[in-house]
């Protein structure tokens, strides 16, 4: 029996839902040939996944090692090259294979007749006297209650589920690949390869994000019309017992819906599975009590495989990595720069906060030996009208810094000052640029009623200067010199505590 991944679910639902029974369901997924296309759809998926492993391979490498750069360029060009057809071909292989499902479920649907009996051009029916079908649509009891105009959109409704599941399909596809980018972010070691994935991931987000919205505008019609002339027929018949089962149903549906919210990557599929479950549900029990033995049998078969955790997808979040190198003071005598090994210039960082020491501004460049073997050292003439600034170490805390402070003065600095570089932005005097507080941030934490102790002990651990605070419904985190600071902590926040919403928000300029 071929099984692989959405490809198959797709396969399975669309024939239950189709009214083709357990028995037939297996006999296809025994034909050779759709075993073949499967086969064809699932090698074009992992083609796609080591082109796509290459490429970030290559941008790494093009990264780290300048001299191969030109060579290094033509592969990563001819690698996504690649990977573009390969995608192509991806999408034409699962296509042929919804085809072939598809037309099979067209020949098959109708075709288990040894229950069945024909019914004349014309002729009359009650809804007793119609053949009793495994696809619960066209079963005589809607087709003898509903107008002919509603049983058209009933059957219309039904045949469109099918996009529905091919768009869900193709949303896997897209999904796999947002984690396989997500694994190849977390093994790279510097900013250039990071960033270059960070940019792919998004724009694999943004097209699942297309998807999405097809998939919630076509199940929301489908749902919404199936309801609607499942509960018309009912009414008509005055099974009240079954309306009020729908009631419960979809209030149980919603508060799903409601709880799921946020939890997942795609609220679109999430909300599919609440919806689809309580819909098939509901039909079983029409099935049941108007002993549709066939069409509940078919039903069964879909229930059975509709699974939460192959809809309600985890999130795929990317922490932002900051390549920043922390290098504690340290001394080693004799000193290690001379001609040959220069002081080197002073590394910027475009995101994030690092501290140093500056020991001095110059004119003329410094005696060495006086420098006391202390190291790393860094220097620029950006800042100071063109004199050269002397820089030491390189601190993830202002609490650090200030131990390397303490430091220097015991060995005979006589003022060292502490620095530091906010998202590229040098601050030479940090308490003035905190009395003048150019902008400040704050986290803002909702949807929980309280914060667990590992929350606030990561809260801490990430800002040790961070204090928490409760206003009204929302807990207030706060402050942060650096937005990318805060966006990191609310991201993790986030991850960590189930239904929390948080939100960065910027807080009074003085």
């Amino acid at each position: 029996m071929v099984a692989i991944n959405s490809i198959y679910l797709l396969f399975v639902l669309l024939v239950a839902g189709a009214g083709v029974t357990s028995a037939q369901t297996h006999r296809l997924g025994d034909d050779a040939r759709f075993a073949s296309l499967v086969s064809e759809a699932d090698a074009a998926t992992r083609q796609c996944d080591s082109l796509s492993r290459l490429v970030a391979v290559a941008r790494d490498a093009y990264a780290s090692e300048p001299e191969r750069q030109q060579t290094l360029g033509a592969d990563i060009l001819r690698y996504e090259q690649e990977l573009e057809q390969a995608t192509r071909r991806r999408e034409g292989a699962i296509a042929a294979v919804v085809r072939f499902e598809q037309d099979w479920v067209v020949a098959n649907a109708s075709s288990h007749t040894s229950e069945q009996s024909p019914v004349e051009p014309g002729q009359t029916l009650s809804a007793e006297e119609y053949p009793k079908r495994a696809n619960l649509v066209e079963n005589g009891y809607f087709i003898a209650s509903l107008p002919a105009a509603d049983m058209r959109s009933l059957r219309e409704a039904q045949r469109r589920e099918t996009e529905v599941e091919k768009r869900i399909a193709t949303y896997h596809g897209l999904y796999d690949t947002m984690v396989a980018l997500q694994l190849e972010y977390g093994r790279v070691d510097n900013q250039h390869a990071a960033d270059s994935l960070r940019i792919e991931l998004e724009r694999v987000r943004t097209r699942a994000a297309d998807v999405e919205d097809g998939v919630m505008q076509s199940w929301q019609s489908v749902y919404d019309n199936k309801t609607y002339l499942y509960n018309l027929a009912l009414e008509l018949n005055m099974r009240s017992d079954l309306l009020a089962e729908w009631e419960r149903l979809s209030a149980e549906a919603q508060v799903g819906i409601d709880g799921d919210a946020g939890a997942y990557e795609s609220d679109a599929l999430s909300l599919f599975y609440n919806q689809k479950r309580a819909l098939l549900s509901y039909e079983q029990q029409m099935a049941s009590a108007l002993n549709l033995n066939s069409a509940k049998d078919s039903l069964s078969v879909v229930a059975k495989r509709l699974k939460r955790d192959a809809l309600c997808l985890p999130r795929v979040v990317v922490e932002e990595r900051l390549f920043i190198d922390y290098e504690p003071l340290k001394v080693i005598l004799p000193t290690i720069y001379n001609a040959k090994n220069p002081i080197p210039p002073t590394k910027i960082y475009e995101r994030g906060t690092i501290y140093r020491i500056r020991i001095g501004v110059f004119t003329h460049r410094p005696n060495l030996s006086a420098l006391r073997g202390i190291t790393p050292l860094s220097c620029t003439d950006a800042y100071h009208d063109g004199k050269c600034a002397y820089f030491v170490g390189g601190f993830a805390t202002e609490a650090d810094a200030k131990e390397g402070v303490a430091y220097l003065k015991s060995i005979g600095f006589r003022d060292p000052l502490i620095s530091m570089w906010v998202d590229g932005e040098y601050v030479s005097d940090i308490e003035q640029w905190k009395r003048a507080n150019v902008v400040r941030y704050n986290v803002e934490i909702s949807g929980v009623a309280t914060l667990s102790e590992q929350v606030k002990m990561h809260i801490s651990l990430r800002n040790e200067q961070s204090r928490i605070s409760r206003v009204g419904k929302h807990f207030i985190v706060g402050e942060f010199l650096s937005k990318a600071e805060a966006e990191r902590l609310a991201q993790e926040v986030a991850d960590m505590a189930a239904g929390a919403a948080t939100e960065v928000v910027e807080v009074n300029k003085r």
